[in-house]
Protein backbone atom coordinates (compact mmCIF):
# COMPACT_ATOMS: atom_id res chain seq x y z
CA UNK A 1 0.00 0.00 0.00
CA UNK A 2 0.95 3.27 -0.89
CA UNK A 3 1.83 5.24 1.94
CA UNK A 4 0.79 8.82 2.76
CA UNK A 5 4.13 10.34 2.80
CA UNK A 6 4.65 9.12 -0.93
CA UNK A 7 1.97 10.52 -1.47
CA UNK A 8 2.41 14.21 -0.37
CA UNK A 9 6.34 13.13 -2.50
CA UNK A 10 4.53 13.16 -5.77
CA UNK A 11 2.55 15.99 -5.07
CA UNK A 12 5.00 18.10 -3.84
CA UNK A 13 7.21 17.34 -7.12
CA UNK A 14 3.38 18.21 -9.01
CA UNK A 15 2.52 20.96 -7.35
CA UNK A 16 5.94 22.67 -6.79
CA UNK A 17 8.55 21.62 -9.54
CA UNK A 18 6.39 21.25 -12.59
CA UNK A 19 3.33 23.48 -12.13
CA UNK A 20 6.19 26.09 -11.40
CA UNK A 21 7.45 25.40 -14.77
CA UNK A 22 4.79 25.66 -16.53
CA UNK A 23 3.87 28.86 -15.27
CA UNK A 24 7.95 29.89 -15.66
CA UNK A 25 8.07 28.82 -19.08
CA UNK A 26 4.53 31.18 -19.53
CA UNK A 27 5.74 34.13 -18.01
CA UNK A 28 9.05 34.46 -20.24
CA UNK A 29 6.95 33.59 -23.09
CA UNK A 30 4.32 36.40 -22.17
CA UNK A 31 7.36 38.77 -21.36
CA UNK A 32 8.16 39.46 -24.86
CA UNK A 33 10.41 42.56 -24.17
CA UNK A 34 12.56 41.00 -21.60
CA UNK A 35 11.08 43.31 -18.70
CA UNK A 36 11.11 40.31 -15.82
CA UNK A 37 14.71 39.02 -15.27
CA UNK A 38 14.92 35.16 -15.19
CA UNK A 39 15.60 34.68 -11.40
CA UNK A 40 12.62 36.89 -10.62
CA UNK A 41 10.44 34.79 -13.32
CA UNK A 42 11.35 32.00 -11.20
CA UNK A 43 10.69 32.99 -8.07
CA UNK A 44 7.07 34.36 -9.35
CA UNK A 45 6.53 31.00 -10.64
CA UNK A 46 7.43 28.96 -7.90
CA UNK A 47 5.50 31.18 -5.39
CA UNK A 48 2.24 31.39 -7.49
CA UNK A 49 2.14 27.36 -8.45
CA UNK A 50 0.35 26.51 -5.46
CA UNK A 51 -2.04 29.87 -5.58
CA UNK A 52 -2.91 29.02 -9.22
CA UNK A 53 -3.94 25.54 -7.84
CA UNK A 54 -6.13 26.53 -5.63
CA UNK A 55 -7.78 29.32 -7.30
CA UNK A 56 -8.12 26.72 -10.53
CA UNK A 57 -9.84 24.53 -7.91
CA UNK A 58 -12.32 27.01 -6.54
CA UNK A 59 -13.57 27.70 -9.74
CA UNK A 60 -14.05 23.37 -10.24
CA UNK A 61 -15.53 23.50 -6.62
CA UNK A 62 -17.81 26.43 -7.14
CA UNK A 63 -18.95 25.89 -10.87
CA UNK A 64 -19.02 22.09 -11.33
CA UNK A 65 -19.50 20.88 -7.85
CA UNK A 66 -19.70 17.14 -6.80
CA UNK A 67 -17.80 15.72 -9.31
CA UNK A 68 -15.03 12.37 -8.73
CA UNK A 69 -11.58 13.36 -6.78
CA UNK A 70 -9.58 12.27 -10.07
CA UNK A 71 -11.80 14.73 -12.29
CA UNK A 72 -10.31 17.87 -10.72
CA UNK A 73 -6.82 16.44 -10.29
CA UNK A 74 -6.95 15.93 -13.87
CA UNK A 75 -8.21 18.93 -14.88
CA UNK A 76 -5.94 20.80 -13.25
CA UNK A 77 -3.23 18.90 -14.44
CA UNK A 78 -4.51 19.10 -17.49
CA UNK A 79 -4.63 23.31 -17.66
CA UNK A 80 -1.18 23.39 -16.16
CA UNK A 81 0.22 20.82 -19.15
CA UNK A 82 -1.56 23.18 -21.59
CA UNK A 83 0.26 26.26 -20.27
CA UNK A 84 3.30 24.35 -21.09
CA UNK A 85 2.34 22.86 -24.22
CA UNK A 86 1.55 26.74 -25.31
CA UNK A 87 4.60 28.25 -24.13
CA UNK A 88 6.73 24.68 -25.28
CA UNK A 89 9.30 27.65 -26.96
CA UNK A 90 10.44 28.82 -23.31
CA UNK A 91 11.31 25.06 -22.37
CA UNK A 92 14.87 25.09 -23.49
CA UNK A 93 15.14 28.83 -21.63
CA UNK A 94 13.73 27.64 -18.20
CA UNK A 95 15.86 24.72 -18.40
CA UNK A 96 19.30 26.59 -19.39
CA UNK A 97 18.75 29.15 -16.43
CA UNK A 98 17.64 26.49 -13.70
CA UNK A 99 21.21 24.30 -14.53
CA UNK A 100 22.94 27.37 -14.56
CA UNK A 101 21.85 28.25 -11.17
CA UNK A 102 23.89 25.28 -10.04
CA UNK A 103 27.22 25.97 -11.73
CA UNK A 104 29.62 28.26 -9.62
CA UNK A 105 31.81 29.14 -12.63
CA UNK A 106 32.04 32.86 -13.27
CA UNK A 107 32.79 32.77 -16.58
CA UNK A 108 31.38 35.89 -17.87
CA UNK A 109 29.01 36.53 -14.52
CA UNK A 110 29.31 40.45 -13.82
CA UNK A 111 27.22 39.90 -11.01
CA UNK A 112 30.88 39.08 -8.68
CA UNK A 113 31.59 42.91 -9.32
CA UNK A 114 28.57 43.98 -7.73
CA UNK A 115 29.67 42.89 -4.40
CA UNK A 116 33.06 44.09 -4.31
CA UNK A 117 32.03 47.53 -3.00
CA UNK A 118 33.84 47.52 0.58
CA UNK A 119 37.41 48.03 0.51
CA UNK A 120 37.87 44.91 2.66
CA UNK A 121 36.36 42.56 0.46
CA UNK A 122 38.98 43.57 -2.30
CA UNK A 123 41.71 41.46 -1.14
CA UNK A 124 39.54 38.60 -2.73
CA UNK A 125 39.38 37.85 -6.46
CA UNK A 126 36.04 38.60 -8.43
CA UNK A 127 35.62 34.40 -8.73
CA UNK A 128 36.42 33.55 -4.67
CA UNK A 129 33.85 36.12 -3.43
CA UNK A 130 31.19 34.76 -6.17
CA UNK A 131 32.06 31.37 -5.15
CA UNK A 132 32.19 32.10 -1.41
CA UNK A 133 28.59 33.73 -1.90
CA UNK A 134 27.17 31.07 -3.75
CA UNK A 135 28.56 28.36 -1.26
CA UNK A 136 26.50 30.70 1.61
CA UNK A 137 23.48 31.21 -0.37
CA UNK A 138 23.00 27.86 -1.12
CA UNK A 139 24.20 26.61 2.39
CA UNK A 140 21.27 28.55 3.76
CA UNK A 141 19.18 27.19 1.38
CA UNK A 142 19.54 24.18 1.86
CA UNK A 143 19.51 24.21 6.20
CA UNK A 144 16.52 25.55 5.85
CA UNK A 145 14.86 22.89 3.53
CA UNK A 146 16.44 20.32 5.94
CA UNK A 147 14.22 21.77 8.63
CA UNK A 148 11.72 22.65 6.67
CA UNK A 149 10.92 18.64 5.47
CA UNK A 150 11.71 17.73 9.15
CA UNK A 151 9.34 19.76 10.48
CA UNK A 152 6.49 18.44 7.86
CA UNK A 153 7.25 14.47 9.13
CA UNK A 154 7.71 15.16 12.50
CA UNK A 155 5.01 18.11 13.84
CA UNK A 156 1.34 17.63 13.00
CA UNK A 157 -0.69 20.32 12.85
CA UNK A 158 -1.92 22.52 15.73
CA UNK A 159 -3.52 25.89 16.82
CA UNK A 160 -6.19 27.04 16.78
CA UNK A 161 -6.26 28.88 13.73
CA UNK A 162 -4.18 26.09 11.41
CA UNK A 163 -6.76 23.97 12.78
CA UNK A 164 -9.65 25.26 11.35
CA UNK A 165 -8.30 25.82 8.22
CA UNK A 166 -7.66 22.07 7.73
CA UNK A 167 -11.07 20.63 9.36
CA UNK A 168 -12.74 23.25 6.39
CA UNK A 169 -10.21 22.35 3.71
CA UNK A 170 -11.10 18.54 4.50
CA UNK A 171 -14.81 19.57 4.34
CA UNK A 172 -14.46 20.98 1.08
CA UNK A 173 -12.52 17.57 -0.51
CA UNK A 174 -15.29 15.85 1.11
CA UNK A 175 -18.23 17.82 -0.03
CA UNK A 176 -16.61 18.82 -3.49
CA UNK A 177 -18.55 21.59 -3.54
CA UNK A 178 -18.31 25.53 -2.42
CA UNK A 179 -21.35 27.30 -2.02
CA UNK A 180 -22.01 30.76 -0.97
CA UNK A 181 -24.17 30.42 2.35
CA UNK A 182 -25.05 32.64 5.89
CA UNK A 183 -23.29 29.94 7.46
CA UNK A 184 -20.85 27.42 7.14
CA UNK A 185 -21.67 24.77 9.66
CA UNK A 186 -20.73 21.26 9.53
CA UNK A 187 -23.69 18.88 11.14
CA UNK A 188 -21.20 15.78 11.21
CA UNK A 189 -18.66 17.71 13.16
CA UNK A 190 -20.58 20.27 14.83
CA UNK A 191 -17.99 22.64 12.68
CA UNK A 192 -18.60 26.72 11.82
CA UNK A 193 -16.25 27.98 9.66
CA UNK A 194 -16.66 31.74 11.36
CA UNK A 195 -12.94 32.43 8.87
CA UNK A 196 -13.23 36.08 7.06
CA UNK A 197 -10.74 35.15 4.71
CA UNK A 198 -10.66 33.81 0.89
CA UNK A 199 -10.11 30.07 0.51
CA UNK A 200 -7.00 30.10 -0.73
CA UNK A 201 -4.84 28.82 2.18
CA UNK A 202 -7.42 25.85 3.20
CA UNK A 203 -8.21 24.84 -0.75
CA UNK A 204 -4.45 23.64 -1.25
CA UNK A 205 -5.11 21.20 1.76
CA UNK A 206 -8.49 20.58 -0.29
CA UNK A 207 -5.76 20.31 -3.35
CA UNK A 208 -4.19 17.48 -1.55
CA UNK A 209 -6.99 15.55 0.14
CA UNK A 210 -8.68 15.33 -3.45
CA UNK A 211 -5.01 14.28 -4.86
CA UNK A 212 -4.64 11.79 -1.95
CA UNK A 213 -7.89 10.15 -2.33
CA UNK A 214 -7.38 8.68 -5.66
CA UNK A 215 -4.63 6.42 -3.48
CA UNK A 216 -7.26 5.89 -1.25
CA UNK A 217 -6.26 7.95 1.11
CA UNK A 218 -7.94 10.18 2.95
CA UNK A 219 -6.23 12.13 5.87
CA UNK A 220 -3.17 13.29 4.71
CA UNK A 221 -2.42 16.98 5.29
CA UNK A 222 1.73 16.87 4.42
CA UNK A 223 1.32 19.47 1.84
CA UNK A 224 -0.76 21.97 3.60
CA UNK A 225 1.72 21.49 6.21
CA UNK A 226 4.56 22.07 3.61
CA UNK A 227 3.14 25.49 2.53
CA UNK A 228 4.62 27.60 6.05
CA UNK A 229 8.22 26.63 5.69
CA UNK A 230 7.88 26.91 1.75
CA UNK A 231 6.92 30.16 1.48
CA UNK A 232 9.38 31.55 4.03
CA UNK A 233 12.11 30.22 1.77
CA UNK A 234 10.66 31.99 -1.24
CA UNK A 235 10.79 35.30 1.36
CA UNK A 236 14.28 34.83 1.49
CA UNK A 237 14.90 34.16 -1.93
CA UNK A 238 12.96 37.20 -2.77
CA UNK A 239 14.73 39.29 -0.62
CA UNK A 240 18.25 38.01 -2.07
CA UNK A 241 16.97 39.23 -5.25
CA UNK A 242 16.38 42.48 -4.79
CA UNK A 243 19.40 43.35 -2.21
CA UNK A 244 21.84 41.92 -4.63
CA UNK A 245 21.19 44.39 -7.39
CA UNK A 246 23.13 46.80 -4.96
CA UNK A 247 26.04 44.37 -3.40
CA UNK A 248 25.73 40.17 -2.69
CA UNK A 249 27.58 41.19 0.52
CA UNK A 250 24.44 43.39 1.34
CA UNK A 251 21.83 40.72 0.43
CA UNK A 252 23.23 37.68 2.23
CA UNK A 253 23.77 39.74 5.41
CA UNK A 254 19.85 40.48 5.06
CA UNK A 255 19.05 36.81 4.74
CA UNK A 256 21.47 35.92 7.42
CA UNK A 257 20.16 37.87 9.73
CA UNK A 258 16.45 37.52 9.23
CA UNK A 259 16.76 33.73 8.61
CA UNK A 260 18.53 33.53 11.94
CA UNK A 261 15.80 35.57 14.09
CA UNK A 262 14.12 34.24 16.42
CA UNK A 263 10.99 35.78 14.75
CA UNK A 264 11.47 34.29 11.20
CA UNK A 265 11.80 30.85 13.78
CA UNK A 266 8.77 31.17 15.22
CA UNK A 267 6.88 32.36 12.08
CA UNK A 268 8.34 29.87 9.67
CA UNK A 269 8.16 26.39 12.47
CA UNK A 270 4.40 27.22 13.57
CA UNK A 271 2.19 25.99 11.18
CA UNK A 272 0.34 29.31 9.62
CA UNK A 273 -1.09 31.07 7.02
CA UNK A 274 1.62 34.21 7.30
CA UNK A 275 4.10 33.38 4.99
CA UNK A 276 2.10 32.74 2.33
CA UNK A 277 0.52 35.69 2.69
CA UNK A 278 3.37 38.23 3.63
CA UNK A 279 5.09 36.57 0.56
CA UNK A 280 2.23 37.75 -1.83
CA UNK A 281 2.27 40.89 -0.02
CA UNK A 282 6.15 41.59 -1.01
CA UNK A 283 5.17 40.10 -5.04
CA UNK A 284 2.36 42.67 -5.19
CA UNK A 285 4.46 45.81 -3.79
CA UNK A 286 7.35 44.56 -6.17
CA UNK A 287 4.72 43.93 -8.85
CA UNK A 288 3.40 47.50 -8.90
CA UNK A 289 7.27 49.31 -8.39
CA UNK A 290 7.24 47.23 -11.66
CA UNK A 291 4.00 47.96 -13.44
CA UNK A 292 4.97 51.73 -13.07
CA UNK A 293 8.49 51.66 -14.07
CA UNK A 294 7.88 49.13 -16.99
CA UNK A 295 4.52 49.53 -18.25
CA UNK A 296 3.40 46.57 -20.18
CA UNK A 297 0.99 43.81 -20.28
CA UNK A 298 2.86 41.36 -18.55
CA UNK A 299 4.28 43.81 -15.77
CA UNK A 300 0.32 45.02 -15.27
CA UNK A 301 -1.16 41.14 -15.09
CA UNK A 302 1.71 40.08 -12.55
CA UNK A 303 1.10 43.61 -10.73
CA UNK A 304 -2.67 42.18 -10.46
CA UNK A 305 -2.36 38.77 -9.72
CA UNK A 306 -0.19 39.25 -6.73
CA UNK A 307 -2.85 42.03 -5.44
CA UNK A 308 -5.64 39.51 -6.00
CA UNK A 309 -3.61 36.80 -4.76
CA UNK A 310 -2.87 38.39 -1.53
CA UNK A 311 -6.47 39.71 -1.13
CA UNK A 312 -7.23 35.93 -1.82
CA UNK A 313 -5.64 34.13 1.02
CA UNK A 314 -6.52 36.56 3.99
CA UNK A 315 -9.40 39.62 4.21
CA UNK A 316 -6.71 41.86 5.46
CA UNK A 317 -4.80 42.06 1.93
CA UNK A 318 -8.49 43.23 0.56
CA UNK A 319 -7.57 46.71 1.93
CA UNK A 320 -4.23 46.61 0.48
CA UNK A 321 -4.85 45.78 -2.45
CA UNK A 322 -7.32 48.71 -2.75
CA UNK A 323 -4.22 51.21 -1.46
CA UNK A 324 -1.91 49.48 -4.02
CA UNK A 325 -4.73 49.87 -6.70
CA UNK A 326 -4.82 53.68 -5.75
CA UNK A 327 -0.98 53.88 -5.42
CA UNK A 328 -0.86 52.36 -8.95
CA UNK A 329 -3.84 55.17 -10.41
CA UNK A 330 -1.82 58.06 -8.78
CA UNK A 331 1.83 57.03 -10.07
CA UNK A 332 1.08 55.34 -13.50
CA UNK A 333 3.11 57.46 -15.86
CA UNK A 334 0.34 57.95 -18.52
CA UNK A 335 -2.54 60.57 -19.37
CA UNK A 336 -5.44 60.25 -17.45
CA UNK A 337 -7.62 58.58 -19.59
CA UNK A 338 -5.00 55.39 -20.32
CA UNK A 339 -4.63 55.42 -16.12
CA UNK A 340 -8.35 54.54 -16.02
CA UNK A 341 -8.38 52.24 -18.72
CA UNK A 342 -5.52 50.12 -16.81
CA UNK A 343 -7.20 50.60 -14.20
CA UNK A 344 -10.17 48.90 -15.28
CA UNK A 345 -8.20 46.20 -16.45
CA UNK A 346 -6.28 46.13 -12.90
CA UNK A 347 -9.67 45.35 -11.52
CA UNK A 348 -10.45 43.06 -13.61
CA UNK A 349 -7.90 40.89 -13.40
CA UNK A 350 -7.98 41.25 -9.81
CA UNK A 351 -11.92 40.08 -9.35
CA UNK A 352 -10.69 37.48 -11.57
CA UNK A 353 -8.01 35.98 -9.71
CA UNK A 354 -9.48 35.92 -6.18
CA UNK A 355 -11.34 39.18 -5.34
CA UNK A 356 -14.63 38.08 -7.01
CA UNK A 357 -14.94 35.71 -3.45
CA UNK A 358 -15.70 38.28 -1.70
CA UNK A 359 -18.33 40.28 -3.74
CA UNK A 360 -20.27 36.65 -3.76
CA UNK A 361 -19.51 36.74 -0.04
CA UNK A 362 -21.09 39.68 0.94
CA UNK A 363 -24.65 39.56 -1.10
CA UNK A 364 -24.79 35.54 -1.17
CA UNK A 365 -22.57 34.42 1.74
CA UNK A 366 -21.90 34.78 5.30
CA UNK A 367 -21.66 38.70 4.89
CA UNK A 368 -18.19 38.81 4.80
CA UNK A 369 -16.77 41.70 7.13
CA UNK A 370 -20.37 42.88 7.08
CA UNK A 371 -21.76 40.05 8.97
CA UNK A 372 -22.01 39.56 13.13
CA UNK A 373 -19.71 37.33 14.24
CA UNK A 374 -21.64 34.86 16.70
CA UNK A 375 -19.64 31.64 16.92
CA UNK A 376 -16.85 33.07 18.68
Amino acid sequence: MISAFFVFILLGALTYVYFSFSLNALLLKLDTHHIIEKPLALIFALALAPFISSLFLHYLLWLFPSQNAITYVIIIILAFTLILLWAKNKIGAVLQYISGKFNFSVQNNNDAQLFIENKFFKIYTNERILILSNITLWSIVFIASYYWMKQIIGTPISGHDMLEYAIQAKHFAREKLIAYIPNRYHAENNFFYVGLHGFSFPLIGTWEYLFSEIFGIYDNDYLLRSVTGYYGILILVLIYHFIKKYSRFYALSAITMLFSSYGFYLMVTDYHIDTYRIFMILAAFAGLGLAIKHPSNITLILFGVFAAAQAYIHSLGVFIAIFLSLSFFIFYPAKFSKKAVRSLVLFFIIMLFGGVHYVMDVFLGTGWIFQEIKYY
